[in-house]
């Protein structure tokens, strides 16, 4: 069960809550025969972002396994999803691949083992050494990890290209910002708890209830948690910094607490994963981005513990989750659930030790933004209107509305759109269900391309996946392999003219597999009927297109997609004005829509996809992300001129 202490983004952090973030099924186990392993180093192209290449690749180069953070394209730091070119300077006969050794043990205590589910079972081969690549420094903790796992004989961090006649990789068990398969990412933890209870201990202490606190820490970022540390310790729990422990006493330690609580981070992960199954945690939050809940989120389904997220957050100022500084504060929330739970404290010291702490953390706040390195980095394109309004919304509890503030721009914005009304009138984009229906044929004739598994279905035919592929990346040599969810719709563009009714038929149905949503079959006829030219899935977010892509992909290849857009003068303008200000995407491509709008689409779509896989290079699995953010373009655009653009959600 699961309990929320918080009003801002109470409704965001609803809806990440309630997400599923489970998978079920085994994990892969895959054996590549004279594939390489190649250290991980870092790849320039997303600007702030700690993007790395490496990891398992191919006899032929192509990329095979890393780090993969999210099950969709999205480009998170310490992700690893491309390789290098690199020769290997010798050749080893077999390995497992243990995974991405990120030299952050909040990172390695989660991520790095995930793959590591497989050992004790069937699958183990306990004579094969197990490999890791590592972003940077191995962590001091890394082969305590790997002696409470019982496999550090076996562990081997690779650093430099290494060749091995044999690679067997397990499938990874935890995607830390999508969903976690519990059963498999579970026995990894459950096999540490085994040897640490087998440990002889008899020093070792318990500890019904724990408050862990960050203050300890060489770098203490957050200002205030010393009031926390006496409002716990008043109400009977032990407070206590883990780092001075052994790892194997720290785990010991949660795992006989009744209750936890601490703030989120490594701490939370820690005590989620250690804990007790019936074990009551609080976890108070450190910062305001919502997104940043869904690790721990992800996390929590390791069990079925009682959790309590309480927002103790009092930052004024902009901050990052990696390398950032927080105000924690007593606030109506922490009040909120103290009340539930029985906790006393004086509400009016906690008030004015809130106004103490200030002082440390606008201190620490200079300290660490005042040398430009890595955080300050993340800070680059905040305004001083970014500041003003994060500074009102947290003492005041104020929205401050740009166009209000800032008069010139306000009378700009005004001009753009009164320019956008007069030259190019209303966007006609619906939802679908909102579209009248004219008196168009009703036998209407639907063409369907569906990815069906291992076969892309073409109208009648089945043809096997591979073949498909192949047949496209003849015509786009440097089409990504990978790139599974535009294969119907390139498909349809490149090959139309072998299949006479596609010219003849009212309606393209192109469904891949990540399209798949509550959207009857039988609804086609009736859109055939329609005066659509499209449908689509529209996915809406707070930042603009423009944001919302960079934070995702990096700058660099949206610089890229930009260059792209601005060969056409008419869609360039558009995006200029509008387009790039734009609050939502069409996601996952086309669903449906007529020939007459999809031909020149994709003659126009081609073009830019050639110009802009060669400027990508290793960087081409980014060709899913740009085609959603082109088709979205190229929609809004048209959509000022003729097209009827409806949506779904």
């Amino acid at each position: 069960m699961t309990r929320l202490y918080m009003s801002r983004f109470r409704e965001e952090v609803d809806k990440l809550l309630w997400m599923n973030h489970r998978f079920c099924g085994e994990p892969a186990f895959e054996l590549h025969t004279r594939a390489s392993l190649l250290p991980c180093r870092l790849s320039d192209f997303y600007g702030a972002r700690f993007v790395y290449q490496g990891g398992v690749v191919s006899e032929t180069g192509a990329f095979l396994a890393g780090l993969s953070r999210h099950d969709t394209d999205e480009t998170l730091s310490y992700t690893v999803r491309s390789a290098y070119a690199a020769d290997s300077t010798e050749t080893l006969p077999a390995c497992i691949f243990g995974g991405v050794l990120i030299g952050l043990f909040g990172h390695t205590i989660t991520e790095t083992l995930s793959r590591l589910w497989f050992l004790g079972t069937e699958k183990d081969l306990p004579d094969v050494p197990i490999c890791f690549v590592a972003t940077g420094k191995v962590p001091k903790h890394f082969m305590a990890l790997m002696r409470l796992l019982g496999i550090e004989e076996r562990v081997l961090v690779v650093d430099r290209p290494t060749r091995f006649e044999r690679v067997f990789i397990p499938g990874q068990s935890l995607f830390l910002h999508a969903w976690v398969n519990r059963p498999y990412f579970r026995r990894i933890y459950e096999r540490i708890l085994e040897c640490v209870a087998k440990e002889p201990r008899e020093s070792r202490k318990s500890y019904t209830k724990l408050y862990l606190t960050r203050t300890h820490l060489e770098k203490s970022d957050c200002a205030g948690e010393a009031t926390f540390e006496a409002i716990y310790a008043q109400n009977g729990y032990t407070v206590l910094a883990l780092e001075e422990y052994a790892l194997s006493d720290q785990i010991a330690l949660l795992a006989k607490a009744e209750a936890i609580a601490t703030t989120v981070g490594t701490l939370s992960h820690m005590a989620i994963l250690f804990c007790r199954d019936d074990a009551k945690l609080t976890f108070l939050l450190r910062e305001n981005e919502p997104e940043a809940l869904i690790p721990q989120f992800v996390l929590n389904e390791m069990k079925d513990c009682e959790v309590s997220f309480v927002d103790a957050t009092y930052n004024f100022l902009p901050t990052t989750h990696a390398g950032g500084v927080f105000l924690l504060s007593a606030n109506e929330h922490f009040a909120a659930y103290a009340r539930d739970n029985g906790l006393t404290y004086d509400a009016d010291k906690a008030c004015a030790d809130l106004h103490k702490h200030i002082a440390d953390y606008l201190h620490a706040y200079a300290v660490t933004y005042g040398r430009f390195g890595y955080a300050v980095k993340r800070l680059w394109d905040l305004s001083f209107f970014d500041f003003l309004s994060r500074f009102v919304s947290v003492v005041c509890g104020v929205t401050l509305d740009r166009a209000d503030c800032i008069s010139e721009e306000r009378a700009t914005l005004e001009e753009k759109a009164a320019l956008l009304d007069e030259l190019l009138g209303h966007p006609q984009i619906l939802p679908v269900d909102s579209m009248t229906h004219c008196s168009k044929s009703k036998n209407a004739r639907v063409f369907v391309i569906r990815q069906e598994g291992d076969f892309l279905a073409v109208g009648e035919e089945r043809l096997p996946l591979a073949s498909a592929i192949e047949a496209i990346c003849r015509e786009h040599p440097k089409f990504p392999r990978s790139a599974r969810a535009l294969l119907p719709f390139i498909y349809a563009g490149l090959f139309f003219d072998q299949y006479p009714y596609f010219a003849l038929a009212d309606l393209l149905v192109l469904d891949n597999e990540g399209s798949r949503v509550a959207f009857d079959p039988r609804r086609y006829l009736e859109c055939a009927a329609s005066n659509l030219d499209a449908v689509c899935f529209r996915v809406s977010f707070t930042p603009t297109l423009e944001k919302q892509y960079c934070a995702h992909h990096g700058k660099a290849s949206w610089e890229c997609l930009t260059r792209a857009v601005a060969s056409d003068p008419f869609v360039h303008a558009v995006a200029r004005y509008a387009g790039y200000s734009l609050k939502y995407l069409f996601a996952r491509h086309f669903l449906i829509v007529r020939p007459k709008l999809f031909l020149p689409f994709f003659s126009w779509y081609r073009s830019r996809m050639d110009r802009i896989l060669a400027e990508l290079g290793n960087f081409a699995y980014l060709i899913s992300p740009m085609t959603e953010r082109l088709t979205t373009l190229y929609l809004y655009a048209h959509s000022l001129r003729s097209h009827v653009i409806g949506y779904c959600t």
